[in-house]
């Protein structure tokens, strides 16, 4: 009877879809954090997630008293001020500036090793080119000088 309704496919569906979208979140974040910070604010989001879940789905805060609920929801928002201090220093964890500054050097370097090899090859086409006009020059003069 209970499958008749459409409440436990939509819990199916949002089942599956949850670490779907876990999955995605965290592939996009590693790319660009560090995973240190990144597993950290993924883990005390799903441990926020669970409290949740804990107390208004399972209902374990049901018998619970006043000061144990109190320090249960003071122990969550530990968490989430914990989350919001290694999130406003995410700029360290920042992996995209890192990667362009690399990016920055190693396009200098290539530059100047190009510059360098440019020169290096004139250099050694004038250097060839002077060689090929004497060698032409003294095998010209060599028959007749005999």
């Amino acid at each position: 009877d209970s499958w008749l309704r459409p409440t436990p496919y939509l819990l199916l569906l949002l089942a599956l879809s949850g670490p779907l979208c876990g999955h995605i979140l965290m592939r996009k974040g590693l790319a660009e954090y560090k995973g240190v910070y990144m597993v950290t604010i993924f883990e005390g989001a799903h441990i926020c997630a669970a409290c949740l879940s804990g107390c208004v789905v399972m209902e374990e805060m049901a018998g619970a008293s006043w000061w144990q609920f109190v320090l249960y929801w003071c122990g969550v928002l530990l968490i989430l001020i914990g989350l919001l201090v290694i999130n406003s220093a995410a700029q360290d964890a920042h992996m995209e500036a890192r990667a362009s500054e690399a990016v920055r050097r190693a396009s200098s370097i290539a530059t100047r090793s190009w510059r360098y090899t440019a020169r290096s090859v004139g250099r050694l086409r004038l250097e060839t080119q002077a060689g090929s006009e004497m060698v032409s020059t003294g095998l010209r003069q060599t028959p007749a000088a005999e």
